[in-house]
Protein backbone atom coordinates (compact mmCIF):
# COMPACT_ATOMS: atom_id res chain seq x y z
CA UNK A 1 0.00 0.00 0.00
CA UNK A 2 3.01 1.91 0.73
CA UNK A 3 4.37 2.09 -2.60
CA UNK A 4 0.89 2.44 -4.42
CA UNK A 5 0.89 5.43 -2.19
CA UNK A 6 4.10 7.07 -3.56
CA UNK A 7 3.09 6.19 -6.83
CA UNK A 8 0.10 7.85 -7.02
CA UNK A 9 1.44 10.99 -5.09
CA UNK A 10 4.36 10.78 -7.89
CA UNK A 11 2.18 10.69 -11.13
CA UNK A 12 -0.28 13.12 -9.49
CA UNK A 13 2.15 15.71 -8.81
CA UNK A 14 3.87 15.18 -12.20
CA UNK A 15 0.83 15.77 -14.01
CA UNK A 16 -0.27 18.95 -12.19
CA UNK A 17 3.09 20.11 -13.02
CA UNK A 18 2.90 19.50 -16.60
CA UNK A 19 -0.55 20.82 -17.23
CA UNK A 20 0.73 24.27 -15.98
CA UNK A 21 3.38 24.54 -18.58
CA UNK A 22 2.45 26.06 -21.91
CA UNK A 23 3.57 22.98 -23.75
CA UNK A 24 0.28 21.71 -22.56
CA UNK A 25 -1.98 24.82 -23.37
CA UNK A 26 -0.75 24.67 -26.53
CA UNK A 27 -1.92 20.61 -27.25
CA UNK A 28 -4.73 21.41 -25.99
CA UNK A 29 -5.54 23.90 -28.55
CA UNK A 30 -4.01 21.67 -30.72
CA UNK A 31 -6.92 19.24 -29.59
CA UNK A 32 -9.66 21.66 -29.83
CA UNK A 33 -8.74 22.52 -33.23
CA UNK A 34 -8.51 18.76 -34.40
CA UNK A 35 -12.23 18.19 -32.70
CA UNK A 36 -13.25 21.16 -34.47
CA UNK A 37 -11.80 20.20 -38.04
CA UNK A 38 -13.77 16.61 -37.59
CA UNK A 39 -16.77 18.54 -36.46
CA UNK A 40 -16.68 20.64 -39.90
CA UNK A 41 -15.78 17.71 -42.44
CA UNK A 42 -12.50 19.52 -43.00
CA UNK A 43 -10.34 16.13 -41.32
CA UNK A 44 -12.25 12.97 -42.26
CA UNK A 45 -11.97 8.99 -43.01
CA UNK A 46 -12.11 7.40 -45.92
CA UNK A 47 -12.72 4.23 -46.96
CA UNK A 48 -11.61 4.77 -51.00
CA UNK A 49 -14.28 7.09 -51.90
CA UNK A 50 -16.69 5.57 -49.07
CA UNK A 51 -17.29 6.64 -45.36
CA UNK A 52 -19.48 5.48 -43.13
CA UNK A 53 -23.01 6.99 -41.84
CA UNK A 54 -22.79 9.24 -39.11
CA UNK A 55 -23.95 7.52 -36.10
CA UNK A 56 -22.44 6.86 -32.59
CA UNK A 57 -20.05 4.25 -33.21
CA UNK A 58 -18.56 5.91 -36.91
CA UNK A 59 -18.10 9.12 -34.85
CA UNK A 60 -16.38 7.37 -32.17
CA UNK A 61 -14.11 4.78 -34.21
CA UNK A 62 -13.26 8.30 -36.47
CA UNK A 63 -12.27 10.23 -32.70
CA UNK A 64 -10.04 6.70 -32.05
CA UNK A 65 -8.11 6.65 -35.10
CA UNK A 66 -7.40 10.52 -34.70
CA UNK A 67 -6.06 9.55 -31.43
CA UNK A 68 -3.86 6.90 -32.73
CA UNK A 69 -2.63 8.49 -35.69
CA UNK A 70 -1.77 11.72 -34.84
CA UNK A 71 -1.78 11.87 -31.01
CA UNK A 72 0.38 8.76 -30.87
CA UNK A 73 3.18 11.01 -32.52
CA UNK A 74 2.59 14.46 -31.41
CA UNK A 75 1.72 12.78 -27.57
CA UNK A 76 5.17 11.28 -27.40
CA UNK A 77 7.40 14.39 -28.18
CA UNK A 78 4.68 16.11 -25.62
CA UNK A 79 5.54 13.35 -22.56
CA UNK A 80 8.90 12.99 -23.19
CA UNK A 81 10.39 15.38 -20.31
CA UNK A 82 9.38 14.50 -17.82
CA UNK A 83 12.22 12.45 -16.07
CA UNK A 84 14.84 15.27 -18.27
CA UNK A 85 12.31 18.18 -16.26
CA UNK A 86 13.72 16.39 -13.03
CA UNK A 87 17.44 16.32 -13.95
CA UNK A 88 17.70 19.73 -14.86
CA UNK A 89 15.24 21.44 -12.18
CA UNK A 90 17.64 19.15 -9.24
CA UNK A 91 14.57 17.10 -8.72
CA UNK A 92 16.29 13.86 -9.88
CA UNK A 93 19.41 14.11 -7.20
CA UNK A 94 16.56 14.45 -4.53
CA UNK A 95 15.18 11.47 -5.63
CA UNK A 96 18.21 9.63 -5.91
CA UNK A 97 19.03 9.50 -1.90
CA UNK A 98 15.08 8.37 -1.25
CA UNK A 99 14.51 4.89 -1.29
CA UNK A 100 12.31 4.73 -4.60
CA UNK A 101 12.93 2.19 -6.46
CA UNK A 102 14.22 2.84 -10.35
CA UNK A 103 11.02 0.76 -12.05
CA UNK A 104 8.68 2.51 -9.53
CA UNK A 105 9.49 6.01 -10.27
CA UNK A 106 9.69 5.63 -13.93
CA UNK A 107 5.90 3.66 -13.65
CA UNK A 108 4.94 6.81 -11.54
CA UNK A 109 6.09 8.55 -14.82
CA UNK A 110 4.60 6.22 -17.03
CA UNK A 111 1.14 6.88 -15.09
CA UNK A 112 1.61 10.67 -15.03
CA UNK A 113 2.45 10.32 -19.07
CA UNK A 114 -0.83 8.53 -19.52
CA UNK A 115 -2.91 10.95 -17.82
CA UNK A 116 -1.69 13.83 -19.62
CA UNK A 117 -2.14 11.74 -22.82
CA UNK A 118 -6.00 10.55 -21.74
CA UNK A 119 -6.65 14.02 -20.87
CA UNK A 120 -6.23 15.30 -24.48
CA UNK A 121 -7.84 12.05 -26.16
CA UNK A 122 -10.99 13.00 -23.94
CA UNK A 123 -10.89 16.41 -25.09
CA UNK A 124 -11.52 14.57 -28.12
CA UNK A 125 -14.57 12.31 -26.62
CA UNK A 126 -16.30 15.13 -26.06
CA UNK A 127 -16.01 16.32 -29.22
CA UNK A 128 -17.39 13.12 -29.94
CA UNK A 129 -20.41 14.16 -28.26
CA UNK A 130 -20.63 16.87 -29.63
CA UNK A 131 -20.62 15.93 -33.25
CA UNK A 132 -23.36 13.35 -32.82
CA UNK A 133 -25.49 15.95 -30.87
CA UNK A 134 -25.50 17.41 -34.10
CA UNK A 135 -26.09 14.94 -36.43
CA UNK A 136 -28.75 13.08 -33.85
CA UNK A 137 -30.74 16.54 -33.13
CA UNK A 138 -32.20 15.50 -29.55
CA UNK A 139 -32.08 11.85 -28.89
CA UNK A 140 -30.10 10.13 -26.20
CA UNK A 141 -26.73 9.04 -28.23
CA UNK A 142 -25.24 5.73 -27.93
CA UNK A 143 -22.73 6.45 -25.22
CA UNK A 144 -21.12 2.65 -25.60
CA UNK A 145 -20.98 2.56 -29.49
CA UNK A 146 -19.38 6.43 -29.25
CA UNK A 147 -17.02 6.06 -26.66
CA UNK A 148 -15.62 2.41 -26.50
CA UNK A 149 -13.47 2.46 -29.65
CA UNK A 150 -11.27 5.59 -27.56
CA UNK A 151 -11.52 3.27 -24.17
CA UNK A 152 -10.36 -0.18 -25.71
CA UNK A 153 -8.86 0.98 -28.67
CA UNK A 154 -7.09 4.55 -27.89
CA UNK A 155 -6.58 3.86 -24.51
CA UNK A 156 -4.04 1.25 -24.75
CA UNK A 157 -2.09 3.18 -27.38
CA UNK A 158 -1.40 6.05 -25.68
CA UNK A 159 -0.59 3.63 -22.52
CA UNK A 160 1.98 2.18 -25.17
CA UNK A 161 3.20 5.64 -26.69
CA UNK A 162 3.85 6.55 -22.49
CA UNK A 163 5.63 3.37 -21.94
CA UNK A 164 7.64 4.49 -25.16
CA UNK A 165 8.41 8.05 -23.75
CA UNK A 166 9.57 7.01 -20.47
CA UNK A 167 11.77 3.89 -22.04
CA UNK A 168 13.42 6.65 -24.16
CA UNK A 169 14.46 9.01 -21.50
CA UNK A 170 15.51 5.65 -19.15
CA UNK A 171 17.75 4.91 -22.04
CA UNK A 172 21.40 7.08 -22.52
CA UNK A 173 21.45 6.97 -26.17
CA UNK A 174 17.50 7.83 -27.06
CA UNK A 175 17.05 11.09 -24.60
CA UNK A 176 18.46 13.55 -26.43
CA UNK A 177 17.50 14.32 -30.45
CA UNK A 178 18.70 11.42 -31.95
CA UNK A 179 15.71 9.40 -30.09
CA UNK A 180 13.08 11.73 -31.44
CA UNK A 181 14.56 10.65 -34.81
CA UNK A 182 14.14 7.05 -34.10
CA UNK A 183 10.60 7.26 -32.73
CA UNK A 184 9.19 9.37 -35.84
CA UNK A 185 10.11 6.45 -38.45
CA UNK A 186 10.02 3.95 -36.09
CA UNK A 187 6.98 5.20 -35.43
CA UNK A 188 5.47 5.19 -39.05
CA UNK A 189 7.50 1.62 -39.47
CA UNK A 190 4.87 0.09 -36.31
CA UNK A 191 2.09 1.83 -37.39
CA UNK A 192 2.23 0.44 -40.71
CA UNK A 193 3.03 -3.05 -39.15
CA UNK A 194 0.12 -3.16 -37.02
CA UNK A 195 -2.36 -2.48 -39.70
CA UNK A 196 -0.57 -6.01 -41.31
CA UNK A 197 0.05 -7.70 -38.31
CA UNK A 198 -0.85 -11.69 -38.85
CA UNK A 199 -3.30 -11.28 -35.73
CA UNK A 200 -5.02 -8.40 -33.77
CA UNK A 201 -2.87 -9.68 -30.75
CA UNK A 202 0.15 -7.70 -32.22
CA UNK A 203 -1.44 -4.80 -33.15
CA UNK A 204 0.03 -2.32 -30.69
CA UNK A 205 -2.67 0.66 -32.28
CA UNK A 206 -5.84 -1.23 -32.50
CA UNK A 207 -6.16 0.29 -36.03
CA UNK A 208 -5.96 -3.15 -37.61
CA UNK A 209 -9.59 -3.73 -35.77
CA UNK A 210 -11.21 -0.87 -37.08
CA UNK A 211 -9.57 -1.31 -40.74
CA UNK A 212 -11.05 -4.96 -40.69
CA UNK A 213 -14.06 -3.80 -39.16
CA UNK A 214 -14.90 -0.56 -41.18
CA UNK A 215 -13.63 -2.43 -44.56
CA UNK A 216 -15.84 -5.23 -44.16
CA UNK A 217 -19.00 -3.32 -43.34
CA UNK A 218 -17.62 -0.92 -46.42
CA UNK A 219 -17.27 -4.53 -49.04
CA UNK A 220 -20.77 -5.63 -48.24
CA UNK A 221 -22.21 -2.61 -49.03
CA UNK A 222 -19.95 -2.34 -52.25
CA UNK A 223 -18.35 -5.22 -53.54
CA UNK A 224 -16.22 -3.24 -55.64
CA UNK A 225 -14.24 -1.60 -52.08
CA UNK A 226 -10.32 -1.83 -52.84
CA UNK A 227 -9.32 -1.97 -49.32
CA UNK A 228 -7.84 1.88 -48.32
CA UNK A 229 -7.96 3.52 -45.34
CA UNK A 230 -7.39 6.80 -44.89
CA UNK A 231 -7.32 9.53 -42.38
CA UNK A 232 -7.20 12.86 -44.89
CA UNK A 233 -7.62 16.46 -45.37
CA UNK A 234 -8.03 16.46 -49.21
CA UNK A 235 -11.40 18.22 -49.99
CA UNK A 236 -14.43 16.02 -50.71
CA UNK A 237 -14.42 14.91 -53.85
CA UNK A 238 -17.58 16.37 -56.03
CA UNK A 239 -20.82 14.57 -55.54
CA UNK A 240 -19.14 13.73 -51.65
CA UNK A 241 -18.46 10.20 -50.53
CA UNK A 242 -20.58 7.53 -51.03
CA UNK A 243 -21.86 6.31 -47.74
CA UNK A 244 -22.66 2.77 -45.64
CA UNK A 245 -23.94 1.71 -42.23
CA UNK A 246 -21.33 0.75 -39.77
CA UNK A 247 -22.08 -0.71 -36.45
CA UNK A 248 -19.05 -0.76 -34.38
CA UNK A 249 -16.43 -3.05 -33.57
CA UNK A 250 -17.99 -6.64 -32.43
CA UNK A 251 -16.10 -7.18 -29.52
CA UNK A 252 -15.72 -10.11 -28.83
CA UNK A 253 -13.66 -11.81 -25.65
CA UNK A 254 -10.65 -12.38 -27.53
CA UNK A 255 -10.38 -8.55 -28.89
CA UNK A 256 -11.10 -7.05 -25.61
CA UNK A 257 -8.13 -9.44 -23.92
CA UNK A 258 -5.87 -8.52 -26.98
CA UNK A 259 -6.52 -4.75 -25.92
CA UNK A 260 -6.30 -5.62 -22.32
CA UNK A 261 -2.75 -7.14 -22.70
CA UNK A 262 -1.46 -4.72 -24.41
CA UNK A 263 -2.77 -2.12 -21.29
CA UNK A 264 0.02 -4.51 -19.45
CA UNK A 265 2.52 -4.66 -21.76
CA UNK A 266 2.82 -0.71 -21.93
CA UNK A 267 3.71 -0.97 -17.86
CA UNK A 268 6.17 -4.26 -18.39
CA UNK A 269 7.38 -1.64 -20.95
CA UNK A 270 7.75 1.29 -18.42
CA UNK A 271 9.09 -0.76 -15.51
CA UNK A 272 12.00 -2.34 -17.71
CA UNK A 273 13.32 0.79 -18.69
CA UNK A 274 14.75 0.26 -14.82
CA UNK A 275 17.23 -1.91 -16.20
CA UNK A 276 18.84 1.00 -18.14
CA UNK A 277 18.14 4.05 -16.24
CA UNK A 278 21.27 5.52 -14.20
CA UNK A 279 19.01 6.85 -12.11
CA UNK A 280 20.32 10.45 -11.63
CA UNK A 281 24.08 9.36 -11.07
CA UNK A 282 26.55 11.27 -13.34
CA UNK A 283 29.13 8.49 -12.75
CA UNK A 284 27.22 6.58 -15.11
CA UNK A 285 26.59 9.06 -17.85
CA UNK A 286 29.11 9.15 -21.15
CA UNK A 287 30.28 12.28 -22.79
CA UNK A 288 27.43 13.73 -25.37
CA UNK A 289 28.71 12.97 -28.89
CA UNK A 290 25.68 13.46 -31.13
CA UNK A 291 24.34 16.68 -29.83
CA UNK A 292 27.63 18.08 -29.80
CA UNK A 293 27.83 18.88 -26.13
CA UNK A 294 31.00 17.52 -24.38
CA UNK A 295 29.91 19.12 -20.95
CA UNK A 296 31.47 17.20 -18.00
CA UNK A 297 33.91 15.63 -20.30
CA UNK A 298 37.53 15.38 -18.22
CA UNK A 299 40.30 16.54 -20.58
CA UNK A 300 41.50 13.23 -22.26
CA UNK A 301 37.45 12.83 -23.39
CA UNK A 302 37.29 16.49 -24.68
CA UNK A 303 40.50 16.00 -27.43
CA UNK A 304 38.44 13.29 -27.98
CA UNK A 305 35.16 15.31 -28.85
CA UNK A 306 37.27 18.11 -30.52
CA UNK A 307 36.34 18.81 -34.10
CA UNK A 308 38.66 18.40 -36.73
CA UNK A 309 42.83 19.54 -36.16
CA UNK A 310 42.58 21.35 -39.51
CA UNK A 311 39.19 23.25 -38.19
CA UNK A 312 40.23 23.88 -34.60
CA UNK A 313 43.66 25.11 -35.94
CA UNK A 314 41.87 27.85 -38.62
CA UNK A 315 39.37 29.05 -35.89
CA UNK A 316 42.62 29.22 -33.61
CA UNK A 317 44.62 32.46 -35.89
CA UNK A 318 41.46 34.67 -35.28
CA UNK A 319 41.12 33.87 -31.15
CA UNK A 320 41.57 35.31 -28.62
CA UNK A 321 43.42 37.96 -29.82
CA UNK A 322 40.52 38.70 -32.52
CA UNK A 323 37.10 39.99 -31.57
CA UNK A 324 35.44 40.28 -34.97
CA UNK A 325 32.69 38.60 -36.78
CA UNK A 326 34.90 36.24 -38.47
CA UNK A 327 35.87 35.24 -35.31
CA UNK A 328 32.71 34.97 -33.55
CA UNK A 329 31.18 33.24 -36.75
CA UNK A 330 34.46 30.29 -36.78
CA UNK A 331 33.72 29.78 -32.88
CA UNK A 332 30.28 29.09 -33.34
CA UNK A 333 30.90 26.83 -36.33
CA UNK A 334 33.04 25.06 -33.99
CA UNK A 335 30.38 24.47 -31.75
CA UNK A 336 28.45 23.34 -33.94
CA UNK A 337 30.78 20.52 -35.13
CA UNK A 338 32.31 19.40 -31.71
CA UNK A 339 31.72 16.49 -30.37
CA UNK A 340 31.29 14.73 -34.27
CA UNK A 341 32.66 11.29 -35.13
CA UNK A 342 34.87 10.60 -38.01
CA UNK A 343 31.75 7.95 -39.39
CA UNK A 344 29.56 11.56 -39.20
CA UNK A 345 31.86 13.34 -41.24
CA UNK A 346 32.31 10.55 -43.86
CA UNK A 347 28.59 10.32 -43.97
CA UNK A 348 28.30 13.59 -45.07
CA UNK A 349 30.92 13.05 -47.50
CA UNK A 350 28.62 10.14 -49.11
CA UNK A 351 25.62 12.88 -49.39
CA UNK A 352 28.01 15.59 -50.84
CA UNK A 353 29.31 12.74 -53.85
CA UNK A 354 25.70 11.68 -53.67
CA UNK A 355 24.51 14.64 -55.12
CA UNK A 356 27.64 16.23 -57.55
CA UNK A 357 28.02 12.50 -59.07
CA UNK A 358 23.94 10.69 -58.94
CA UNK A 359 21.60 10.72 -62.05
CA UNK A 360 20.25 14.21 -62.97
CA UNK A 361 16.59 12.80 -61.64
CA UNK A 362 17.70 11.37 -58.08
CA UNK A 363 20.04 14.72 -57.39
CA UNK A 364 16.79 16.87 -55.64
CA UNK A 365 14.33 13.50 -54.83
CA UNK A 366 16.88 11.44 -53.27
CA UNK A 367 20.23 12.90 -52.43
CA UNK A 368 19.83 16.59 -51.55
CA UNK A 369 16.86 15.34 -48.89
CA UNK A 370 19.27 13.07 -47.01
CA UNK A 371 21.55 15.62 -47.25
CA UNK A 372 19.58 18.09 -45.72
CA UNK A 373 18.46 15.39 -42.81
CA UNK A 374 21.82 14.46 -41.83
CA UNK A 375 22.75 17.36 -39.81
CA UNK A 376 19.38 17.39 -37.55
CA UNK A 377 20.83 17.17 -34.36
CA UNK A 378 23.43 20.66 -35.67
CA UNK A 379 20.78 22.73 -36.14
CA UNK A 380 18.32 21.95 -33.44
CA UNK A 381 20.71 23.23 -30.86
CA UNK A 382 20.91 26.92 -32.59
CA UNK A 383 18.97 29.42 -30.57
CA UNK A 384 18.88 27.22 -27.35
CA UNK A 385 22.68 26.12 -26.67
CA UNK A 386 23.34 28.70 -24.32
CA UNK A 387 20.30 27.75 -22.10
CA UNK A 388 21.10 24.28 -22.45
CA UNK A 389 24.90 24.83 -21.47
CA UNK A 390 24.37 27.10 -18.77
CA UNK A 391 26.39 30.09 -20.56
CA UNK A 392 23.76 32.14 -21.33
CA UNK A 393 24.40 34.77 -18.86
CA UNK A 394 27.90 34.88 -19.86
CA UNK A 395 27.10 34.83 -23.60
CA UNK A 396 24.64 37.55 -23.41
CA UNK A 397 26.51 39.80 -21.49
CA UNK A 398 29.24 40.25 -23.71
CA UNK A 399 29.68 42.69 -26.64
CA UNK A 400 26.28 42.85 -29.27
CA UNK A 401 24.44 39.47 -28.53
CA UNK A 402 21.82 40.87 -30.92
CA UNK A 403 24.45 42.11 -33.20
CA UNK A 404 27.29 39.84 -33.37
CA UNK A 405 26.72 36.55 -31.93
CA UNK A 406 23.41 36.39 -33.37
CA UNK A 407 23.88 36.63 -36.85
CA UNK A 408 27.35 34.50 -36.58
CA UNK A 409 25.01 31.49 -35.05
CA UNK A 410 23.02 31.91 -37.89
CA UNK A 411 25.94 31.77 -40.62
CA UNK A 412 27.16 28.94 -38.52
CA UNK A 413 23.88 27.03 -39.51
CA UNK A 414 24.16 28.42 -42.96
CA UNK A 415 27.46 26.97 -43.66
CA UNK A 416 26.53 23.41 -42.48
CA UNK A 417 23.92 23.36 -44.85
CA UNK A 418 25.52 24.75 -47.55
CA UNK A 419 28.31 22.28 -47.30
CA UNK A 420 26.15 19.42 -46.94
CA UNK A 421 23.75 20.27 -49.78
CA UNK A 422 26.87 21.65 -51.95
CA UNK A 423 27.33 18.44 -54.09
CA UNK A 424 23.44 18.71 -55.49
CA UNK A 425 23.62 22.77 -55.31
CA UNK A 426 26.91 22.58 -57.56
CA UNK A 427 25.20 20.09 -59.77
CA UNK A 428 22.27 22.30 -60.75
CA UNK A 429 24.75 24.79 -61.26
CA UNK A 430 27.19 23.45 -63.39
CA UNK A 431 23.53 21.80 -65.41
CA UNK A 432 21.87 25.32 -66.14
CA UNK A 433 18.86 24.80 -64.37
CA UNK A 434 18.16 28.07 -62.68
CA UNK A 435 14.58 27.43 -61.19
CA UNK A 436 15.95 24.59 -59.09
CA UNK A 437 18.95 26.52 -57.88
CA UNK A 438 16.90 29.13 -56.97
CA UNK A 439 15.43 26.48 -54.74
CA UNK A 440 17.89 25.33 -52.98
CA UNK A 441 18.98 28.67 -51.96
CA UNK A 442 15.55 29.44 -50.52
CA UNK A 443 15.78 26.09 -48.66
CA UNK A 444 19.30 26.64 -47.50
CA UNK A 445 18.10 30.30 -45.89
CA UNK A 446 15.15 28.25 -44.32
CA UNK A 447 16.22 26.04 -42.38
CA UNK A 448 18.69 27.48 -40.23
CA UNK A 449 16.61 30.35 -39.55
CA UNK A 450 13.70 28.09 -38.62
CA UNK A 451 15.92 26.34 -36.37
CA UNK A 452 17.19 29.53 -34.65
CA UNK A 453 14.11 30.99 -33.90
CA UNK A 454 12.28 28.07 -32.45
CA UNK A 455 15.78 27.48 -30.56
CA UNK A 456 15.03 31.06 -29.41
CA UNK A 457 11.58 30.79 -28.12
CA UNK A 458 11.46 27.12 -27.10
CA UNK A 459 14.82 27.46 -25.10
CA UNK A 460 15.24 23.97 -26.31
CA UNK A 461 15.93 21.50 -28.70
CA UNK A 462 12.68 19.33 -29.16
CA UNK A 463 10.38 21.75 -30.77
CA UNK A 464 12.91 21.64 -34.38
CA UNK A 465 13.52 18.29 -34.42
CA UNK A 466 9.84 17.15 -34.15
CA UNK A 467 8.92 20.34 -36.57
CA UNK A 468 11.79 19.71 -39.06
CA UNK A 469 11.40 15.91 -39.43
CA UNK A 470 7.42 16.46 -39.70
CA UNK A 471 8.01 19.24 -42.58
CA UNK A 472 10.88 17.03 -44.38
CA UNK A 473 8.87 13.88 -44.66
CA UNK A 474 5.75 15.46 -45.78
CA UNK A 475 7.64 18.03 -48.23
CA UNK A 476 10.70 17.13 -49.88
CA UNK A 477 10.09 13.36 -49.54
CA UNK A 478 6.09 13.29 -50.95
CA UNK A 479 6.58 16.60 -53.12
CA UNK A 480 3.83 15.45 -55.69
CA UNK A 481 1.18 15.20 -52.61
CA UNK A 482 1.93 17.84 -50.50
CA UNK A 483 4.50 20.72 -52.59
CA UNK A 484 3.28 23.63 -50.57
CA UNK A 485 5.82 22.40 -47.57
CA UNK A 486 8.14 21.48 -50.50
CA UNK A 487 10.73 24.01 -48.65
CA UNK A 488 13.92 22.77 -51.16
CA UNK A 489 12.31 22.26 -54.46
CA UNK A 490 12.53 18.46 -54.81
CA UNK A 491 9.80 18.79 -57.57
CA UNK A 492 9.23 20.87 -60.34
CA UNK A 493 5.61 21.39 -59.09
CA UNK A 494 6.30 22.99 -55.86
CA UNK A 495 8.99 25.41 -58.19
CA UNK A 496 6.32 26.01 -60.13
CA UNK A 497 4.25 27.05 -58.35
CA UNK A 498 7.20 29.97 -56.41
CA UNK A 499 7.51 27.71 -53.16
CA UNK A 500 11.07 29.37 -53.25
CA UNK A 501 9.63 32.49 -52.69
CA UNK A 502 7.48 31.83 -50.35
CA UNK A 503 10.74 29.94 -48.43
CA UNK A 504 12.73 32.78 -49.12
CA UNK A 505 10.09 35.41 -47.46
CA UNK A 506 9.60 32.76 -44.41
CA UNK A 507 13.71 32.62 -43.93
CA UNK A 508 13.57 36.70 -43.64
CA UNK A 509 10.50 36.59 -41.25
CA UNK A 510 12.01 33.48 -38.82
CA UNK A 511 15.03 35.64 -38.78
CA UNK A 512 12.91 38.68 -37.13
CA UNK A 513 11.45 36.60 -34.75
CA UNK A 514 15.04 34.91 -33.78
CA UNK A 515 15.79 38.23 -32.95
CA UNK A 516 12.71 38.91 -31.29
CA UNK A 517 13.55 35.60 -29.01
CA UNK A 518 17.16 36.23 -28.59
CA UNK A 519 16.33 39.74 -27.42
CA UNK A 520 13.69 38.11 -24.84
CA UNK A 521 16.67 35.81 -23.70
CA UNK A 522 18.80 38.78 -23.54
CA UNK A 523 15.86 40.22 -20.66
CA UNK A 524 15.56 37.43 -18.49
CA UNK A 525 19.15 35.98 -18.70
Amino acid sequence: MKTLRVLYHLARADFLERTRRYSFLLALAAVVYFGYAINAGVFYLKLDEYRGELNAAWVGGLMAAEVIGMLSLFGFYLVKNAVERDAQTGVGEVIATTPLSAPAYLLGKWLSNLAVLSALAGLLGLAALVMQARQGGLAAPDLWALWSPLLLLAFPTMAFVAALAVLFEAVLWLRGGLGNAVFFFGWAFLLMGALFAPTPFLDWSGLQILYKSMGAAARAAYPDYKGGFDLTWQETPPGGLRTFLWTGVDWTPGLALGRVLWLGAAAGLAVAGGLFFDRFDPSRERPRRASGEGEGATPDEARRLRAPDFLLSWSARFSPGHSGFRSVWLAELRLMLKGQRWWWYAAALVWVGGGLFAPADQVRQRWLPMAWLWPLLLWSAMGCREARQRTDQLVFSSAHPLRRQLPAAYLAGLSVTVLLGGGAGLRLLLGGEWPALGAWAAGALFIPSLALALGAWSGGHKLFEVVYVLLWYLGPTHPKEMPELDFMGAADASVARGMPGVYLILALLLMGVALLGRRRQTWTA
